[in-house]
């Protein structure tokens, strides 16, 4: 009889922590989403579930509304969430329509009611979905553009870079099996017969594909791991215009050919080997020699060569061949760019006065 008594004092104490947990539960439950939610008005956030479960990576860049076009902005509200301006975060009777049009059973495309609003803190707190690239496509279809394909953001297919550029093809320690993946990566997300019809629509236009003439009839060209940027293509064509191609490395000590009439240093990454650059006499007496009488191009990297100095990222400097008046540094990254402009005083390499 007593223990008949004392069980519903003891249901009722039970009753009473699950509420006291549940209500306990409730409140940090809302306070956590509210904080959450005003931290991340101001700071970025810095890990969601869509990263954790995102098998791309945590490859995420943060962009703030004010760098974000008006007209992008307005044209997703326009096409997502119209009644954006009267509700508050929740549009009922949106909600409402589209619960109506799914289920009247009418073979129509369902229709979703969620607001720009719910659809953040989906993307931000629970999965990402294909939101914004359905607002580029409704854009771009608006505009009378086509999509011909979307290319997801992957981590595992970046290409690795240094200042000013990539690291180059022959450095890439398994190149066939990353342009594989490339290959299928394009064959998944774009349309790629649409995307050859669409390159045949064009007109070609009149001279199209024409090499410039060579700049020389012999020229020296400088071919090693510090001057790599030259285009097959392009030495192919001047060697079917009658052109002899003298190839020499400057990494190797080689000076130009005396019989050279021109000397090209194209483009590569001259500061990675600054050291033995500045080391090899031969080939850099061997430049000034040259210079005195007769045209050297540099461009790019071999701009640099030509100049006084070379500054690497460790910030040690290296004699380079002191024909320009120029030094080059790499030891801080410069927050600008830009192109210069230069008068030719005398033709040059088949470039004229101006």
């Amino acid at each position: 009889m007593a223990s008949f008594f004392a069980r519903p004092g003891a249901d009722r104490t039970i009753r009473f922590r699950l509420g006291w947990y549940l209500a306990m539960a409730c409140l940090w439950f809302v306070g956590l989403s509210v904080g959450i939610t005003l931290l991340y008005r101001v700071v970025p956030p810095p890990i969601t579930l869509t990263m954790l479960f995102d098998k791309n990576g945590f490859s995420k860049t943060w962009t703030p509304l004010s760098r974000i076009d008006r007209k992008m902005v307005d044209a997703v509200i326009a096409g997502e969430d119209a009644r954006f301006c009267i509700h508050h975060g929740f549009d009922g009777a949106g909600i409402e329509y589209a619960l109506e049009r799914n289920l009247s059973g009418d073979g129509s495309k369902l229709r979703g009611g969620s607001t720009i609003s719910q659809q953040t803190a989906k993307n931000t707190f629970l999965w990402q979905g294909s939101g914004v690239t359905r607002f580029i496509r409704k854009g771009l279809e608006a505009a009378g553009i086509a999509v011909l394909g979307v290319l997801p953001r992957r981590a595992d297919l970046t290409l690795p870079e240094r200042h000013l550029g990539l690291v180059q093809a022959v450095e890439h320690p398994d190149l066939e099996r990353a342009m594989g993946d490339y290959a299928d990566f394009l064959r998944r997300h774009v349309d790629l017969a649409a995307l050859r019809a669409a390159a045949r629509g064009w007109p070609v236009g009149r001279g199209a594909g024409r090499l410039p003439p060579p700049p020389a009839q012999r020229i020296a060209m400088a071919r090693d791991e510090a001057f790599s940027f030259l285009y097959p293509h392009l030495l192919a064509g001047w060697r079917e215009a009658g052109a002899q191609i003298l190839p020499f490395s400057p990494l190797g000590d080689e000076a130009p050919s005396p019989e050279a009439d021109l000397v090209w240093l194209p483009g590569g990454y001259p500061e990675l080997h600054g050291g033995r650059i500045a080391a090899a006499q031969n080939f850099l007496l061997g430049l000034r020699r040259h210079a005195r009488t007769r045209p050297v191009h540099g461009e790019c990297g071999g701009y640099m060569v030509l100049g006084e100095g070379l500054i690497d990222k460790a910030g040690e400097r290296h004699r380079m061949a002191g024909l320009l008046g120029l030094v080059t540094s790499h030891a801080k990254r410069k927050m600008h760019l830009g192109y210069r402009h230069a008068d030719l005083l005398a033709p040059i390499g088949g470039i004229a006065v101006g």
